[in-house]
């Protein structure tokens, strides 16, 4: 997915404060009007298999561990939830990982609470304490020509994206001891990077053709039979990378990385997602990772267009694409963000730094986020 590597520079930071209200309504998107979707809540059967292959997936089927318990009001980078300027915002971050280009941050409940990410370029998904304790191996590939990246969980199972020389699959484990429980066909994708699940169960995934596929897609599949629906045509100058679902699960949110921007395309009651998109916002740079708060603003990971530079960055912006400010990383490559913690106030930020020093840092907000 990033290709190059470079040495971490310390850099200091420093704590902030951040806002969050206990209105337990969600703030509505500035721009989510006339676009076409179901805006409600939704309650209405799938139609699609359960994840064990069993009937009908019921709506109420959740697919994560745990989600938000709070609506994020105003700024999330402010104490005070001000409209603030948009500009650098600095935090105190913790490393709790380190590896070959870590990817791929999830938090699971299993084993206590712990994130689950990808070890890319040494071929493993690892699970690591929140305060960087009990690391462990989760899984591995065994395979010289293929990568994992992007993980997500339904219950006690963690799907993983393989990507790689027309070997890829989304991968099913159990999360309580690794062991393989089944591969998904993903139809003519070659390269699935980053998925996301719904409450309802359903996988959705991109495929940039990082490791030389040519389907450059978003993708939507069944987690029971691996049935996959092709979500528009993204063009082969888009690489769309990131994904993740807005609170309401009423928008899929997509980075283009190539391109740098950041599209979203309705979702209906029944999850299935229109073919065409609208832009929410362009990135400073190329915006790869998503995560999503409870009020509905999007935390894009963006990897540097120069890899000379040192401008590997977290912005931060609302449903309707406004920026609220953006955190620095001392890197070119910042590769995936995500909520995690048993409140949903850890915020996780994986990077790529070469063979032994990427890493994946934390902080804690006030705002909880979408899991």
């Amino acid at each position: 997915m990033r290709r190059l590597a470079f040495a971490l520079v310390a850099l200091p930071f420093v704590c902030v404060a951040y806002a969050c209200s206990d209105d337990p309504e969600e703030t509505p998107s500035g721009d989510d009007a006339g676009n076409g979707a179901d805006t409600s809540s939704p309650n209405e059967d799938s139609g699609g298999d359960k994840p064990d292959g069993s009937s009908n997936l019921d709506a109420n089927t959740d697919s994560g561990d745990g989600g938000a318990t709070e609506t994020c009001v105003g700024n999330p980078l402010s104490a005070d939830g001000g409209a603030g300027d948009g500009g650098p915002v600095t935090v105190q971050l913790t490393q709790i990982a380190q590896g070959s280009f870590l990817d791929g941050p999830h938090y699971v409940d299993d084993f206590g609470g712990v994130f689950i990410y990808s070890e890319v370029f040494n071929q493993v998904v690892r699970r690591v304490q929140p305060d960087g304790g009990s690391n462990t191996a989760v899984r591995g590939t065994n395979n010289n020509n293929v990568l994992v990246i992007g993980n997500g969980n339904i219950g006690t199972t963690l799907f993983t994206a393989q990507t790689g020389n027309a070997q890829g699959a989304i991968l099913r484990s159990n999360i309580a001891d690794g062991g393989d429980a089944g591969t998904l066909g993903i139809g003519t994708a070659t390269s699935p990077n980053d998925l996301v699940i719904s409450k309802k169960g359903f996988v959705y995934f991109t495929d940039p053709g990082y490791q030389g596929g040519a389907a450059y897609g978003v993708y939507h599949l069944l987690p029971a039979d691996g049935g996959v629906t092709a979500i528009g045509t993204p063009g082969v100058n888009a690489r769309p990378d990131g994904i993740a679902l807005s609170p309401k699960e009423d928008f899929l949110y997509v980075s283009n990385s190539d391109t740098r921007t950041v599209v979203k395309h309705a979702v209906d009651a029944n999850g299935n997602v229109s073919a065409t998109s609208a832009p929410v916002f362009t990135a400073t740079e190329r915006p790869v990772g998503i995560a999503v708060d409870s009020g509905g603003n999007l935390w894009v990971a963006e990897s540097a267009i120069d890899d000379n530079t040192v401008s590997g960055r977290v912005e931060v912006v609302d449903p309707a694409g406004k920026k609220w400010g953006e955190i620095l990383f001392p890197t070119a490559r910042v590769t995936n963000v995500a909520f995690g913690g048993p409140d949903n106030k850890t915020v996780a930020i994986t990077t790529e730094q070469g063979a032994t020093v990427s890493g994946m840092h934390v902080f804690k907000t006030r705002c909880s986020g979408i899991r």
